[in-house]
């Protein structure tokens, strides 16, 4: 496949790829098969990338091999397609998309900003520290409640959230027990929601600019709509 061009063109500065990953193409639901479809309809002139599992090992082996062994490391299926999802969106860039989600919309909509970022909802206080390990302190910046999904994410490549990104899942891999399974908070912490919302708090205290659109929603329900945020955060 070719590599599309990142210049900005009819105000899209993303990549016009969406990139999926699964266990297995057997494995997909109807739901998932739908999703796929679905968005093949709506943009019919971007590309369109997939990967199994073992075609995402062999990527990273032939195309970032330096990270193969961080890959190998983690003992769960789902926390190496979260290391690949964001080593793709560095190299590629793109719309990165689960499985599970289905499209509302064509993504033209995210306005012009090197950086789309998925709102989950919204945390209290308490929950903030028990997700961020952080302590709430007066002045946090606006959005700093707001809890950032992983499901869906559009970024240029080589943008240094990516970078950010990938850079905290190596310093939390040594909190993973690799001799059994994972507690679920240490996995997220590690290779999810915890390693982007602890990057999305970097971004607010820093005082990048921010807006809204709604974009997409899950498919099979788990979340409903998401609402994400955009903004010029190529510096």
């Amino acid at each position: 496949m070719g590599v599309a061009s990142v210049r900005k063109s009819g105000g899209f500065m993303i990549p016009r790829r969406i990139l999926r990953c699964y266990r297995s193409r057997y494995l997909l639901t109807p739901a998932m098969v739908e999703n796929g479809r679905r968005l093949e309809a709506m943009h019919p002139e971007w590309e369109h990338w997939f990967w199994n599992h073992v075609e995402a090992r062999r990527w990273v082996a032939e195309t970032m091999p330096e990270w193969l062994e961080c890959y190998d490391f983690y003992p769960l299926d789902r926390q190496r397609e979260r290391l690949f999802r964001w080593l793709v969106l560095w190299q590629l860039g793109g719309v990165w998309l689960s499985a599970e989600m289905r499209p509302r919309e064509r993504f033209e909509g995210m306005g012009d900003g090197g950086l789309v970022l998925a709102v989950e909802g919204r945390m209290t206080v308490e929950e903030f520290e028990e997700r961020q390990r952080v302590r709430w302190e007066a002045g946090m910046p606006a959005g700093a409640l707001d809890w950032i999904g992983d499901a869906a994410v559009a970024v240029v490549p080589g943008h240094w959230f990516t970078e950010r990104v990938l850079g905290l899942m190596v310093e939390r891999a040594g909190m993973l027990d690799t001799g059994g399974e994972p507690d679920p908070e240490d996995e997220a912490w590690v290779t999810g929601g915890g390693v982007v919302n602890a990057a999305w708090l970097a971004c607010l205290r820093e005082g990048l600019p921010v807006g809204e659109a709604v974009l997409a929603e899950e498919g099979e329900g788990r979340f409903g709509r998401y609402a994400y945020r955009y903004g010029e955060l190529n510096g």
